[in-house]
């Protein structure tokens, strides 16, 4: 491969195994990023397995000082960063493999699919905050994760990717990873997550709570089965996860079911208003061209940087100018970028 997959880890023994096996199944061989503060034994049950590591030393939380050091290991141009608790498609891997040698292109969002149990079931989460970037166009939880790590500038904020992602370029649908947290940890153990996060930086996490905790919320996620086949073996490997010595505290729960749903609020204003309202039949036949698409983004790029534009215009017109650019390529037969993201990716295999 043209890239290495690294993967940062704290306290993740429990499935750390069981995942290493289903990588080299598929005969990759990541380098796991171990947190020097881990004391679970998950060091110990790599070195006796065998795998690439890098032990990394953190104070508190910086995204910076971690993503920074990853790469310091690395000899590729490319990293794929996965979380401990994600695994990646066929499909991803091979699109990667094709497209890592793109000039000009410093990063990749690529398409996340989150499983949990619903009524006995395996379904993915399809909530509306999902599609942030496309929000016409399915793709699935864009996250920024395959990038030249030596031509990015890290950052220290809270939920980013760790560094500046510049210009989006999007992956297609096929090309997605799994997110196993709710399949690996309890309510419990993601709600403490969420309290380090906030402890951190308020008011930066609870908005996520529908995200994090899905299986306690699941009448806003829109499940659906997940049917591709592909990862049969290594979903039944997994471990469950420890029973909780008890429930989320009420408030807390009630805390970030507000906040949440304030957060998917906002999203609906943001996107379905103003798409609903900007984006009638006559709107886009006057002004879906590739110019006018170009122009709005590139704007968008520009006033991002101004301190004097109000917060939410530049990801406004950055959507509007990419929901343009899309119907102009219907319009014109443009298969190339059509293809790009028609299908959710649960459904793309």
């Amino acid at each position: 491969m043209d890239f290495d997959i690294v993967i940062p880890t704290l306290n993740g023994a429990r499935w750390l195994g069981q995942l290493l096996d289903a990588y080299r199944s598929f005969g990759v061989e990541p380098l796991y990023a171990v947190d020097d503060r881990s004391d679970d034994g998950a060091l110990e049950l790599l070195r006796a397995r065998g795998a690439r590591i890098a032990l990394i030393h953190q104070d508190g939380f910086h995204v910076e000082n971690v993503f920074a050091q990853m790469s310091r290991f690395v000899d590729r141009d490319w990293i794929l960063r996965l979380d401990d608790d994600e695994f990646p498609s066929r499909g991803l891997l091979e699109w990667a493999e094709k497209t890592v040698a793109a000039p000009d292109i410093a990063s990749w969002w690529l398409p996340r699919v989150t499983l949990f149990q619903h009524k006995g079931r395996l379904k993915y989460s399809r909530i509306k905050t999902h599609y942030h970037w496309y929000p016409h166009s399915r793709l699935l939880d864009p996250q920024c994760r395959l990038y030249r790590h030596r031509s990015v500038g890290y950052i220290t904020d809270i939920h980013s990717c760790g560094f500046a992602s510049g210009d989006p370029y999007f992956a297609p649908a096929s090309a997605f990873f799994l997110h196993l947290d709710v399949l690996l940890r309890n309510p419990g153990e993601r709600l403490a997550k969420m309290r380090r996060y906030e402890s951190i930086k308020p008011r930066s996490t609870w908005k996520y709570t529908y995200h994090i905790l899905p299986d306690l919320f699941p009448a806003v996620q829109n499940p659906a089965p997940f049917k591709v086949r592909d990862f049969d073996a290594l979903i039944a490997s997994l471990p469950e996860p420890p029973r909780p010595s008890e429930m989320p505290p009420e408030s807390e729960l009630k805390t970030g079911q507000v906040a949440a749903s304030r957060y998917l609020r906002a999203w609906h204003l943001r996107h379905g208003r103003f798409f609903r309202r900007s984006l009638n039949r006559a709107a886009v036949r006057v002004l879906s061209r590739k110019p006018i698409a170009e122009f709005l983004c590139t704007s968008a790029g520009f006033l991002r940087h101004q301190t004097w534009v109000p917060r939410r215009l530049p990801s406004q017109l950055h959507d509007f100018g990419n929901e343009l650019f899309w119907q102009a390529s219907l319009r014109a037969g443009d298969k190339a970028a059509v293809r790009e993201a028609p299908r959710p990716p649960a459904e793309a295999s």
